[in-house]
């Protein structure tokens, strides 16, 4: 998902997006690289 045009926004939707995930338990792992926020399942 595309963060916007700022550090900042990208941060706080990573944020967003690591609460969302913990507190659903699901087994992904959000990440910031090149203004977007990719969601992963863990690599082990």
């Amino acid at each position: 998902m595309p963060c916007g045009n700022t550090d900042e926004v990208c941060d706080e939707l990573l944020a967003l997006a690591e609460d969302a995930i913990m507190s659903i338990g699901a087994p992904f792992v959000p990440i910031k690289h090149n203004g977007m926020i990719y969601i992963r399942p863990p690599l082990s």
